[in-house]
């Protein structure tokens, strides 16, 4: 009998201890880490924080005041003391969008749309760096320039847009090989998100 129990908790230990071990596996998901802000962000970072933030709040289902107090929590020392300054306990009580407007307003360092056009001007594709890669550096800085002009047509408030001829244009004089083979690279620039371009009427 000593034997047989002996077999018995071995079959336990090695089959069903793992089975219980293997179903609990996929009940407990890493759980995500709050993004952080922080000051002197460039608005590049600030969207990617906005990214963050939108994932985790869909992944922690966190509302109401918890929601509050994990946005407050994002902020590094230095801009939740920066904050704290200049609004007091009103930053535990506004609501969410006022909040993240009053973060960026205080995180993010503002500056010329010139100096965005120029940083588009002067950038180049790296020497081992993919040409997708490029583009999409391209892309991101481009958002930050409103590449486009008011209509001047009477009774017309369309804005005409130019930021895919602005990024092609860049991304083939940024290229040493392109501006030697002419080579098209109209498919790999055209996107429409990155269109801001509107008509009003």
């Amino acid at each position: 009998m000593t034997f047989a129990k002996e077999l018995l908790d071995q079959h336990i230990a090695i089959k069903h201890r793992n089975e219980e071990t293997g179903s609990n596996a996929g009940c407990k998901p890493e759980r995500m880490v709050r993004p952080k802000a922080d000051l002197a962000m460039s608005e590049t970072t600030w969207r990617d924080f906005l990214g963050q933030w939108a994932r985790f709040k869909r992944s922690t289902k966190v509302k109401g005041q918890d929601l509050i107090d994990h946005l407050v929590t994002c902020c590094s020392d230095s801009l939740r003391m920066d904050l704290r300054s200049d609004m007091g306990d009103q930053m535990d009580v506004m609501g969410e969008s006022d909040l993240l407007k009053a973060m960026k307003k205080m995180a993010v360092r503002e500056s010329n749309p010139m100096v965005h056009r120029n940083n588009l001007r002067a950038m180049k594709q790296g020497e081992d760096e993919a040409f997708r890669n490029y583009v999409a550096r391209l892309k991101e800085t481009a958002i930050d320039y409103n590449f486009s002009l008011k209509c001047t047509a009477d009774l017309c408030d369309s804005q005409v847009c130019y930021t895919e001829e602005m990024i092609r244009d860049q991304a083939v004089y940024g290229d040493e090989l392109l501006r030697h083979t002419g080579k098209d690279i109209s498919h790999g620039v055209r996107s429409s998100s990155l269109s801001k371009c509107y008509s009003k009427s």
